[in-house]
């Protein structure tokens, strides 16, 4: 609770005094919240050491989001500002905002299922400086950011519905298929298919390692915090990784390799229990 709070508090004071100074460099600081592969990180250890069905649901959310976020901004084409008044690298067009859109599914979706109050205040003001730095870099409008915040409330609480009434399992499969479908055509349509490419892999590969996934939890909540602390750093390492070395591949191998991951980072705490066993 004090962490939320202090963290909170920190994220305020680093708000205004970037408002203040109208810095470049501060407002890049907090855009960087609100980068999403940043938030596939953070649900990774919500899977490995908070909970993993809680993990693996705002996991599906988040990837659900990204690829609803790029199809989006193509379809409805409104620009960003000009581009001369930007602050900070950006592409594509403008509306919704994909930090602001993908920060507050992140929030949103953990804020839903926790119900805490310290965890609900974090999320707001992690969401509001996220979006207030989209505005201060010059990328987005404050348009952009309203809608972003608006489809991530949307996609958030819509994926704990799902949760709820069908369970961690098919909800994630129907939310990691609808991911990848929508970042298929994403790459179809050379929507930033680089990125789309990565989320239709991680889409099919978590779509595929749904079966797995009740058995994966179950033998995840018997390991030790310092083993599941070693899964995690393995399976970071691993997507690290993989990011980097697929950085400049064909768009067909990043998907393939990225496949392999979504499986992967499902069936970790599996595949070490079967090679724990083989000896």
């Amino acid at each position: 609770m004090l962490a939320c709070y202090s963290t909170a508090a920190l994220l305020v004071g680093l708000t205004i005094t970037a408002a203040l100074l109208d810095s470049a460099t501060l407002w890049s600081l907090l855009s960087a919240i609100g980068e999403e592969f940043a938030y596939i990180g953070l649900t990774l250890v919500l899977m490995y050491l908070v909970s993993p069905e809680l993990g693996i649901a705002v996991l599906v959310a988040v990837l659900f989001s990204g690829s609803l976020n790029v199809l989006l901004k193509y379809l409805l084409g409104i620009p960003r500002p000009p581009p001369e008044l930007w602050r900070a690298p950006a592409s594509g067009p403008g509306l919704p905002s994909g930090h602001a859109q993908v920060s507050t599914t992140f929030w949103s979706s953990v804020s839903v299922s926790l119900k805490r109050k310290h965890v609900v205040t974090l999320s707001a003001i992690v969401v509001l400086s996220v979006a207030t730095s989209r505005i201060g870099l010059r990328v987005h409008s404050v348009y952009d950011v309203i809608a972003g915040i608006a489809v991530g409330l949307t996609v958030g609480y819509t994926s704990m519905i799902l949760r709820k009434r069908l369970g961690v399992e098919k909800a994630a499969l129907l939310l990691a298929l609808a991911s990848a479908a929508i970042s298929y055509r994403n790459v179809v349509l050379d929507y930033e298919s680089s990125v789309s490419a990565s989320l239709l892999g991680l889409g099919v590969g978590i779509a595929m390692s749904s079966p797995l996934l009740k058995r994966s939890a179950q033998t995840l909540k018997t390991l030790t915090l310092k083993r599941r602390s070693f899964l995690l750093l393995l399976v970071v390492a691993i997507s690290v990784a993989t990011t980097v070395l697929t950085k400049n591949t064909p768009l067909w191998l990043k998907a393939v390799t990225h496949t392999a991951l979504g499986f992967l980072i499902v069936s970790t705490p599996l595949i070490k229990r079967a090679v724990q066993h083989s000896f």
